[in-house]
This record gives structure tokens, sequence and C-alpha cells, in this order.
């Protein structure tokens, strides 16, 4: 890869969340999810990114809520009207394991249709995406999440990953790793994944479903996380003792949200 070119990488916005549930109408949370969404759109126009890639769970329901579908709309327009491809495959909460809902596509479908997103996933026509950088190209993978299917359906569609003229392979990807600590629904190893980056055949994974931030970048995995809090379990944490009936702070655990800006500059990644 000759060319220099940027992306950000984000993922689990659960636009359309409310977490924590407070029943008082007007302190609903679902508007800090959308803000933070609104936030990375902002600062993707800011750096002048060539695009912009989102690994899954864009939305927290199937069937969205108007007000996260409405965000959604309002933050992706202002992409396109800067010639920002926005890329996306399909998380856990964004398509619906009901026959009739699926059989109609899901909500990526719709905003694919509407000219938003490019919807990039192993199970459809459109299985990856290629972008001109220059001379050069760029490729980007997409595989949702397919429970314990995932490893199966990883090593088939890695035989193709080598195909074609390509200056860089990015493959965007929603799913856990079993071998992370406090890992939710993970069916694929870290050895699984570098593997791909160690031969050579993909020069950045973009992972998505963990909603703690954590990388290998000795292996080209990159997770950032939620962009949100979306349970306690993700949170901040102080731990504390006790010294003569008083109780003290021992230390704190700061888990910060947010995403991934990417320079790549002659194959070589900046993140």
């Amino acid at each position: 890869m000759n060319e220099s070119f940027s992306f950000i990488h984000l993922a689990d916005t659960h636009l359309g969340l409310n977490w924590p549930v407070i029943p008082d109408i007007k302190k609903v949370q679902i508007s800090a999810y959308g803000r933070a969404f609104s936030y990375v759109i902002e600062k993707s126009i800011e750096h002048e990114v060539d695009f912009v890639l989102h690994s899954g769970d864009l939305m927290q329901h199937p069937r969205p809520t108007i007000p996260a579908l409405r965000r959604a709309i309002v933050e992706l327009r202002k992409l396109k009207e800067k010639n920002i491809p926005f890329i996306i495959t399909r998380g856990t909460h964004d398509s619906s394991k009901e026959y009739f809902e699926r059989f109609g596509g899901d909500i990526l479908t719709v905003l694919e249709d509407d000219g938003k997103v490019i919807y990039v996933e192993y199970s459809r026509e459109r299985k990856f995406y290629d972008l001109e950088i220059g001379k050069d190209v760029v490729r980007i993978y997409g595989i949702g999440e397919y429970g314990i299917e995932q490893r199966k359906i990883l090593n088939e569609f890695s035989k193709s990953f080598s195909s074609g003229n390509v200056g860089f392979r990015i493959l965007l990807i929603h799913g856990g790793l079993m071998d992370r600590p406090y890992s939710v629904g993970g069916f694929l190893s870290t050895a699984d994944l570098a593997s791909l980056y160690m031969s050579g055949v993909i020069n950045y994974i973009a992972l998505g479903h963990d909603h703690q931030y954590f990388e290998y970048k000795e292996f080209g995995i990159y997770n950032p996380g939620s962009t949100e809090f979306c349970s306690f379990r993700e949170a901040s944490k102080i731990f504390y003792y006790f010294e003569n009936d008083e109780l003290k702070e021992e230390r704190r655990e700061i888990r910060e949200k947010g995403f991934y800006f990417v320079e790549v500059d002659n194959g070589e990644v900046h993140a």
C-alpha cells in the first residue's frame, strides 16, 4: 500500500437504548447515545477521513424507535453530504431473529436502500466493498454475528481474502473473543483473528460486540467498545477497604468510552 488515508472505526452505538431505565419521562437516557453518535460523525468530518467503519449494533432494537431512526438518518446525511462512506456490518441488535421480520431485510437494508450506509455482510450479495484511494484499493469485508457458527463462517470466508489486486484489507466483524476476560457470547479466539493478520491477508481487524475497549496491536486487532455506557457492568469502579473502622479508597478503574481515529501511512497503521 503506497497511498496514505484515514478512517474512523466505531461500534455498538445502540441508538435508542434507554439505560438505566428511569420511569420519569423527563429523565430518559435515549439522547445520550444519540449525542455520542453525533460526536463521532462531527469528528469524522473534522478530520476529513476517507471513510467511517461501524462494527455492528448501530441500533438497540431491530425495529428502532422514531427518535433513534431519525438520529441515524440526520447524522448519516451529514457524512453523505461530505462524500464520506459509512460502511457497516450487522450486529446482534440490528436484525430480528423472527422469520417474517427478516423476510424483507433489516434496518441496515433500509438505510442502504436510502443511500445512507454501505452494508457488507458474508451472507449477502455484497460481502465486501472496495474503495479507491489514489492508485490503491482498500477492501472492507463484513461478518456479522453468527453465534456458534462464527468460526465456521470465518474459515469459509477467509479463503477469499487474498483474492484481487488490493492494497489494504480490513475485516469488519461483530463478535466477542472467548479468551477475553468477562467475555459475553464469544465464539472466536484471539488466535483465530491473529492468524489472518500474521499471514498478511488482513491488515486491520475492526471488532465490535464487546463493549469494553481493548486492542492487540501486534495482531492488528482493535475493539473500540461501545460509545456510551450500556450497563452497570461497563461502568468505572471504585474499590474501598476498612482501616480502623474507617472506609478508605484503595484504587479506581476508570473505563473510558470512545472510538478509533486511524491513519494509515504507506501500509503502517496508527490507531
